[in-house]
């Protein structure tokens, strides 16, 4: 007699499954592929809500942020130190145009009188405007440095500045260049051309010519110094 399979019992739900039909198979294989997708579906729900929760109080706090500070504060030396400068060349500038405007003397010479002005020279009149409107501006940047100073000096502030300072001591530069060159011939003449000096005639003439001069320099290294510390800051 032979022995029965033991292993009938087991392998007959095996033997049925394979027995199944093709239909059935796809079947089960949708299921649970539509399976799958819902569970993936329901963890992508659960991280995108996480992520706004976590990402809503940053925002709130940025907006909060910004809207309490929307400059960075004004390093108050760096302030001191534009406002010193600033009024400096304001003052120098100034002092040297109202210098150079009454710059004049008459003196006879043989019963004759000869006058010496600024306006006869249009290197002169070039120089005194070029200070007076280097006043003008420089005084402007004044005003409104101190009115953004209340919200805070940012970089692209002090890059309108740098490029204020920078045309202004051009200006400036340009006017003391000129002013210089022909002070240095009415002081030592010129044989070769022909022109003779005149400041061993018209002293007073001379020396206010000079002190504008001086004043109009001295405004030039305050408006360098401006320019460079514009420049610095416009990068920062």
């Amino acid at each position: 007699m032979s022995r029965p399979n033991v292993c009938f019992g087991v392998a007959s739900p095996i033997n049925n499954f394979i027995s199944l039909s093709p239909s059935a198979l796809v079947l089960l294989l949708l299921l649970f592929l539509f399976l799958s997708r819902a569970n993936f579906s329901n963890k992508n729900k659960i991280r995108t809500k996480q992520k706004e929760l976590t990402s809503i109080p940053l925002m709130e706090t940025t907006k909060v942020r910004i809207g309490e500070n929307p400059y960075p504060k004004t390093d108050k030396l760096a302030f001191a130190v534009q406002i010193f400068f600033r009024t400096a060349a304001i003052g120098t500038t100034l002092a040297a145009a109202c210098v150079i405007f009454n710059a004049k003397q008459t003196v006879d010479v043989m019963g004759m009188s000869f006058d010496a002005k600024y306006s006869y020279s249009s290197a002169f009149k070039f120089f005194a405007f070029a200070n007076a409107v280097a006043c003008g501006f420089t005084s402007v940047s004044l005003v409104i440095i101190m009115f953004f100073s209340r919200y805070g000096l940012n970089a692209s502030i002090y890059f309108m500045f740098f490029l204020h300072d920078l045309l202004m001591m051009s200006l400036v530069l340009s006017g003391v260049v000129a002013g210089t060159t022909i002070g240095t011939v009415g002081r030592d003449g010129n044989i070769k051309t022909g022109w003779l000096k005149i400041c061993n005639r018209f002293e007073k003439y001379c020396n206010q010519v000079t002190t504008s001069l001086v004043l109009s320099y001295v405004a030039m290294i305050c408006l360098l110094v401006l320019t460079i510390l514009s420049a610095a800051k416009s990068r920062n």
